[in-house]
């Protein structure tokens, strides 16, 4: 089996090769980003290691901020500390405010037609997909995901988007 010991060894490999982003928290498992070379470590990365993370701090995002109903839009996930949950195969669409009062539903363009979509891997985290209805009015909103196969019972139920504004056509 792997020990604390082979990751911080593999940390430092990928490390030298000064190729993408990599961490290493002092356990078994490295954390490994394909974006700009950078790399950081326990002590330097702000992060509490005797309470695991359990997703606790998932964001969901969408891509842009401002779209016109009927658009396509893709949504993705950051801040992702553990892959092996599933997502609800449809979104809501709610008002932004205290209320998050739901006005629609929409479905998730996906290869696969189970009710809850496995995201096993960071590809899918970020290419979450879907098409705003026709008939969604002038107005900002955000969009909510519900979580399905939550690996952890601290990990949230759903998640809110950032505000998304629909403009007349």
């Amino acid at each position: 089996g792997r020990t604390p010991q082979d990751a911080k060894a593999l940390w430092g490999k990928i490390r030298a090769l000064d190729c993408c982003g990599v961490g290493h928290y002092g356990g078994k498992n490295i954390h490994l980003d394909a974006g700009r070379p950078r790399f950081w470590q326990q002590a330097t990365a702000k992060v509490h290691t005797e309470e695991p993370a359990h997703n606790r701090f998932i964001y969901y995002s969408t891509e842009y901020d401002r779209y016109k109903a009927g658009d396509a839009f893709r949504s993705f996930f950051t801040s992702i500390s553990d892959f092996g949950f599933g997502i609800k195969n449809t979104l809501e669409i709610v008002t932004d405010d205290e209320k998050s009062k739901k006005v629609a539903k929409v479905k998730i363009n996906a290869s696969v037609n189970n009710s809850c979509l496995p995201v096993v891997q960071r590809k899918t985290a970020r290419f979450i997909q879907a098409t705003l209805p026709e008939t969604l009015k002038p107005g900002r909103y955000r969009v909510k995901v519900s979580f399905c196969d939550r690996p952890f019972d601290d990990m949230p139920e759903e998640k809110l988007s950032n505000p998304i504004e629909i403009v007349a056509k």
